[in-house]
């Protein structure tokens, strides 16, 4: 008998997925660009649903939330017999994973995608294997490659966090072609809100009743419920109901699914803020351009930055952040000479654009003055 507790062995090789940016710290009158929250906060229908669901939040939620899958439902002609919820995407993707992997199998993920896929895999045991990526975007071909008789899962992330890259839809058509029929495609559509472009695909088209793929969706980017933590998986029956007996039966609290429903409803808040991320971020990438960062074509709601080196991106990042301006460095994700920075309300990035000008001028300044003293040195 071990004469002390001792978690599993495999649990070891999980590092806690957490931000870099101290949650405490970042309250009185900071902007957070950093985390991809959404610019304008939760609809104000969901804002007063909440309100409404108040007295009531001593009664337990419905386990089934049955009108949330139908709001769903009706909302994206879904079956909503095939819908489970849960506490946002990061629920889902830990649920998908504990009932469809094992110690031993292996989950293809690609090398920037979310952070949280691989730490999924390896909460049973699972092996994440990375496939690596092309100019920072995706590369199917390659994910393709790193298939194996062990693997079981692949997670892609259309649009992809950190990197915002996409694919389309002919390129996910050969993809599904490709891959082996027993793999369990996990399509995280969770910037899908964001997407214009007429030839990319939010994943629900390749559902199918007895399919292998299933498409997540959060709530928590631009209804900017993140702290409601409401997510949905639209899947084939199978997958649906390991869902169901895997989760915890109020996975889903009332006020989220009152807020939720209400924000769905909401179409006019949705497309003005979609409006304005769109705008912001053309000019955040005009700007950080202009400066002599390299901003790297994104469909989310943030760009990744590129920075001179890893010096540069972590100068950079506390340079704006004792300005009470949060962005989130990457080093966590392999990609330490950059940072990522969210789309913010108009007055943010008003107030972070002055502060990259301060920055610019900083530098300027600062190569003028060693300019000068290695001059003076060689006169010497």
């Amino acid at each position: 008998m071990p004469d002390r507790l001792q978690p599993l062995l495999f649990l070891e090789a999980i590092t806690p997925y957490q931000s870099s940016v101290n949650k405490v710290e970042d309250r009185g009158g900071k902007i957070r660009l950093c985390y991809n929250e959404g610019a304008f906060g939760p609809s104000p229908r969901a804002i007063e649903a909440v309100r409404f669901s108040a007295s009531t939040q001593h009664r337990y939620p419905d386990m089934g939330y049955a009108r949330l899958r139908q709001a769903l439902a009706d909302r994206y002609n879904l079956d909503p017999l095939r819908i489970v919820c849960g506490a946002g995407s990061d629920d889902l993707i830990g649920l998908l994973v504990h009932a469809f992997m094992r110690e031993g199998d292996e989950a293809v993920c690609s090398q920037y995608g979310f952070a949280m896929y691989p730490v999924a895999a390896k909460s049973v045991g699972a092996k994440p294997v990375m496939a690596l990526e092309k100019e920072m975007r995706t590369d199917l071909k390659a994910m393709l490659a790193a298939v194996t008789r062990r693997t079981k899962m692949v997670f892609l992330a259309n649009p992809n966090n950190p990197t915002g890259s996409w694919v389309a839809r002919n390129e996910m058509n050969e993809f599904l072609r490709e891959l082996p029929p027993h793999i369990l495609v996990v399509y995280d559509a969770a910037y899908a809100d964001y997407m214009e472009e007429e030839d990319y695909s939010d994943g629900f088209e390749w559902v199918g009743a007895e399919g292998r793929v299933c498409a997540l969706r959060t709530f928590s980017k631009i209804h900017g419920l993140g702290g409601m933590r409401v997510g949905f998986c639209y899947g084939p029956k199978v997958v649906a109901d390991a869902l169901n007996r895997v989760r915890n039966p109020f996975n889903v609290s009332m006020a989220g699914e009152a807020a939720a429903m209400a924000s769905l409803k909401d179409q006019t808040f949705i497309d003005n803020c979609r409006r304005h991320t769109l705008m912001w971020r053309e000019k955040l990438a005009d700007h950080l351009l202009a400066h002599g960062f390299r901003p790297y074509p994104s469909r989310g709601n943030f760009l990744l930055v590129g920075t001179h080196s890893p010096e540069h991106a972590q100068d950079l990042f506390r340079y704006l952040e004792e300005r009470n301006i949060l962005i989130r460095p990457m080093a966590g994700y392999g990609l330490a000479d950059c940072v990522r920075i969210s789309v913010g309300l108009e007055e943010e990035m008003k107030a972070l654009f002055k502060v990259l000008d301060e920055y610019r001028d900083k530098h300027v300044k600062e190569g003028a003055k060693a300019l000068k003293e290695s001059l003076s040195e060689a006169v010497q």
